[in-house]
Parts: structure tokens; sequence; C-alpha cells
């Protein structure tokens, strides 16, 4: 993983829902953005951030201050978005073939981290998988790892 000077930084105030920040050092997809209200007069702009973890699907929120100079600046991680042809599912293993047709073996199968079961786009994958239809995903890249986001 990175460090947490490789990441690169921008203006708060230029996060757009449903992108991708660091909440409290932690990958995730922006679900919230408010512009809270000053406290007195001459109080901050604030804008409250609401993510879900990327891989893990934990609520993580922050309160960030506008006007505070390098306080406002936020680390937004660059993510790669891939899609992959699946030729085998072992376990939870996901093998699979790149666009350039190599093979990826190191894909798993997402989980609801609540329950450990598979989640809805795992659901759907082996549904279509063990249908034998041709299955292809779409696999999200942050801080070097990836996880699959969705079934074509």
């Amino acid at each position: 993983m990175p460090d947490a000077d490789d990441i690169p930084t921008m203006s708060a105030s230029s996060l757009k829902k449903p992108g991708y920040v660091m909440i409290k050092g932690q990958p995730c997809k922006i679900v919230e953005l408010n512009q809270k209200p000053k406290a007195t007069v001459k109080g901050n702009d604030r804008l409250h951030i609401v993510g879900t973890h990327v891989f893990t699907g934990k609520k993580y929120e922050d309160t960030l201050n506008l006007t505070a100079g390098s306080a406002s600046q936020v680390q937004v991680p660059a993510v790669t978005k891939e899609e992959y042809t699946v030729m085998d599912i072992d376990g939870e293993i996901v093998s699979c073939l790149t666009a350039s047709g190599e093979p990826k073996d190191d894909l798993n199968l997402p989980k609801n981290t609540e329950t450990g079961l598979p989640d809805e786009v795992a659901q759907e994958l082996l549904k279509k998988f063990e249908a034998g239809d041709e299955v292809k995903i779409v696999a999200i890249g942050i801080l070097g790892q990836e996880k699959i986001v969705e079934v074509l």
C-alpha cells in the first residue's frame, strides 16, 4: 500500500459524489457531501463528508474546515477500473482474463462484511457463471487492492 504522502490531494470544496476520498486514512466512496452552516457570523465554512469504505463497506464521516489552508485539502486516491472475462471460480477465487488476454488469479468474490456471505454482486456473478454464460466483470483498484464491483 502506498505511503500517505504518495496519495494526491485536492481542495475539499472540489469533491463530488460519487467520487473517492480518504476519510480518516481509509479509502472511501463518497455517499454524502453537505455544506454545514457557520457556527458563528465569523465562523468557518465546513463540509461534512460521509463515505463507505471501498473494501469493507464500513461507514466513515468527517467534517472539514474549508477556510483553514492545508486543512481544506483532502487526499484523493487514484482509482482504476478494469473489465475482465471470468474463466473460473474456485471457492472464493475468481480467475479471469484481462483485455490483453493475460490470466489474472488474484480477485476474490465480494462478501457482505456483516455476514461474511457473498454479496449481491457475487451472487449475480455465481448465478451467471453457473448458468454457463460468458461473464464479464468490472473491478476497481485503489491503493494496490482490487474489488469486483459489477457484473456485465
